[in-house]
């Protein structure tokens, strides 16, 4: 037997004789068997650098937005992005990630000689990256930020996470990976935003000034980067496409569909301009930043209850909201005011002219400023969006101050076919009152709750959306301490609705108001003068 043979054999015996001292170890009564180390995992340490500045929508009087490009969509539509973007001298950050600049390097090179401000937008693009740890977060950021370098010779300053909500610690990790801000867009488009040019005029409705607008580039957009009522969107084609795609090639359709991208910034380019909004770069926004109307107080959990939807079963209220601070008057401390709103208000105004009409003392300085189609985008814009209102859309402020108006009753309906959240609709309300208060120093403006129309209406805005805004109406005045009083609940029904005495248009409208309906508001007002 040769010796590697009996080496082999001797190690094969020196394991049998280990197994069978440890199983006889096992076997021995009161003898245990030799525990295992136990491996724990290190928890990754905190990082303790100072976090990056995040960029995001800020208030402000000037009719300004930034825009942002996010992801990829194919060549050719992002070549002519970024030649529409540079004639037009548009300050833009086009987010890229690593694989997209590992991939379509050409394309990132070009847009960067072009003198497009590149971004880091992870590796991947991947959502919902603040769940990870500052180890992965760190890596994700430093190698998108050399992958780009490779590509174009730049390094982005400035990082976007997709679908992610920025926490400090997420922040911190954009900071240690050399990235000195973070974007976080307001308002979201991608290829099935607008189908025509007058969809994107009527998006203008949903710009708020100093907004950062995201173009997301080949992606379907989430259902919070919608907003509350922009779902529909998705639910119908962005632009046919050319009779040269055949209907079974759904390769070449899908290409289709993201090229739409292309009309889509087109004429949200051509809309802001004829709307009097500049495209400025995010610095230039945090820049513009300024107090509009400051929160005055948070709202304590019984107080979010009185103002959340889900507690009612019916779209009414037992008693009046949002409105404690009030004293019971009479017509005359109405008399000197300014009525704002729409068709319903117009309604009103010629109540009143006809009571004046027989006693002449009746409200004899009460003024009302509306038109039909009111809202809140057109009494701010110093463009008209409607060359045929304009001799019917003043500047409300200088308005107000040209009637000598003692106190304002604000009435602001909302729009469901605005593809964006009602939070942004306040905010606008908000800069409105601003500047009625600001051009009327000391003039209290009032805002009042929007009537309900009758119950079997079919029409849009139902009278449900109508009850769920006026408690964020009445929610929203109680936390920036705005007087407001609740003028719908003089007016409902047991069911919500309003009246079927109150309406002069049952079988067509369903909203505005007959003689009976105009008395019992104006008797509502006098009875509850915010103090």
């Amino acid at each position: 037997m040769t010796l590697p043979v009996k080496r082999f054999i001797a190690s094969l015996l020196l394991a049998a004789m280990c197994f069978t001292l440890t199983s006889c170890q096992q076997l021995i009564p009161g003898k245990e068997a030799p525990t295992q180390p136990q491996v724990t995992a290190t928890p990754e340490p905190a990082l303790s650098c100072d976090p990056s500045t995040l960029y995001s929508a800020v208030d402000t009087q000037e009719r300004i937005v930034s825009l942002v490009l996010e992801g990829y969509t194919d060549d050719t539509s992002l070549t002519q992005l970024v030649d529409l973007l540079t004639a037009r001298g548009i300050p833009c950050v086009w987010f890229v990630s690593g694989v997209t600049a590992t991939e379509h390097t050409q394309m990132v090179r070009y847009a960067a000689q072009s003198g497009m401000e590149l971004g880091n937008y992870t590796i991947s693009a991947e959502k919902n990256i603040g769940d990870r740890g500052p180890t992965y977060l760190v890596h994700q950021f430093e190698r998108t930020q050399r992958l780009i370098a490779e590509a174009s010779l730049q390094f982005p300053s400035v990082a976007r996470c997709n679908q992610t909500t920025y926490t400090e610690p997420m922040l911190q990790a954009i900071r240690a990976a050399g990235l000195t801000h973070a974007v976080e867009p307001t308002l979201y488009l991608n290829h099935r935003s607008f189908a025509t040019e007058s969809d994107a005029q009527q998006y203008m409705d949903s710009i708020i000034r100093g907004s950062i607008i995201s173009i997301k580039l080949g992606q379907e957009l989430d259902a919070d980067e919608y907003g509350d009522m922009g779902e529909v969107l998705d639910e119908r084609p962005a632009i046919d496409p050319p009779p040269t795609i055949s209907e079974d090639s759904s390769q070449d359709s899908a290409e289709w569909t993201y090229q739409n991208i292309v009309p889509v910034v087109t004429w949200l380019l051509d809309q802001l301009e004829a709307n009097d909004y500049r495209v400025v770069s995010l610095e230039e926004i945090k820049a513009s930043q300024s107090v509009i109307l400051p929160r005055q107080r948070e709202m304590s959990e019984a107080e979010l209850a009185l103002y959340d939807p889900a507690n009612y079963d019916l779209p009414a209220t037992d008693g009046p909201i949002g409105q404690p601070a009030v004293r019971a008057g009479d017509l005359s401390d109405l008399n000197g005011a300014v009525f704002i709103g729409d068709s319903v208000t117009t309604g009103l105004a010629g109540y009143v002219d006809m009571r004046r009409a027989e006693d002449p003392t009746f409200l004899p300085d009460t003024a009302f400023i509306s038109w039909t189609g009111f809202s809140v985008e057109s009494a701010l814009a110093s463009v008209d969006i409607d060359a045929t209102l304009t001799d019917l859309q003043p500047n409300v402020a200088k308005a107000v101050k040209d009637a000598g108006a003692n106190r304002v009753y604000l009435m602001a309906k909302f729009d469901t076919s605005k593809a964006y959240v009602l939070d942004q609709y306040l905010a606008n309300l908000r800069l409105l009152i601003f500047q009625i208060r600001q051009e009327n120093p000391g003039v209290p403006v009032i805002v009042q709750s929007v009537l309900p129309g009758l119950s079997r209406r079919t029409s849009s805005p139902s009278n449900e959306q109508i009850f769920r805004y006026n408690l964020l109406l009445a929610r929203m005045c109680q936390e920036y301490g705005i007087p407001f009083v609740d003028a719908a609940h003089a007016l409902r029904d047991e069911n919500g609705g309003l009246k079927a005495e109150y309406c002069i248009d049952r079988s067509t409208y369903g909203l505005h108001l007959s003689d009976a309906g105009c008395e019992a508001w104006l008797d509502y007002l006098a009875a509850n003068i915010p103090d």
